[in-house]
């Protein structure tokens, strides 16, 4: 190769990782801290740093038990007044039914979902589960919760773009 065509590759791949870096800084501004309504995306890019998961647990084939703690949430509301708000997705599609769960007094998550089974009656592989601290309408910090309805397996966040596998209950 030609001293030239070096320099040619090496200013491609500049121009690609800078392109690279760039879609990935957008697409973390687009995502935000409630999501951006691709679940796909909103599991890798908010980082859900105020919930910590205690517990994962299937209750029956597609319903899903959640308990832990969110010790870093401010709250507007009166305590009689905060609310959970939870739904369901693929990693594509979200699923259109939301529940909503007091927040107990100790501030703890406790929440389930049931993930509607489809048209082969059952409900499988990777799902999510969304739960946002909804406070006086307003939904103010989103995080997800990967379980895998298949294997009983669910994903604890341990990092930024990292995640450690983990058994359900």
């Amino acid at each position: 190769m030609s001293d030239s065509r070096i320099v040619k590759l090496l200013k491609t791949l500049a121009i690609i990782a800078v392109i690279v870096v760039l879609a990935f800084v957008g697409m973390r501004a687009l995502v935000g801290t409630n999501g951006s309504g691709l679940p796909y995306l909103d599991v890798i890019f908010v980082t859900d740093e105020w919930f910590v998961p205690t517990r994962v647990a299937l209750k029956d084939a597609t319903t899903v038990y959640v308990e832990g703690f969110a010790p870093k949430l401010d709250w507007t509301a009166p305590p009689a007044s905060r609310q959970w708000l939870v739904s369901g997705s693929t990693l594509m599609l979200t699923e259109a039914n939301t529940t909503e769960f007091v927040v107990p007094e100790d501030g703890r998550v406790i929440v389930e979902y049931a993930f509607s089974a489809g048209t082969n009656m059952q409900a499988t592989g990777w799902r999510v589960v969304k739960i946002q601290q909804y406070d006086l309408g307003t939904p103010k910090a989103t995080a997800f919760v990967m379980v895998d309805l298949t294997s009983g397996v669910w994903l604890r966040r341990t990092g930024y773009l990292r995640w450690e596998e983990m058994k359900m209950q």
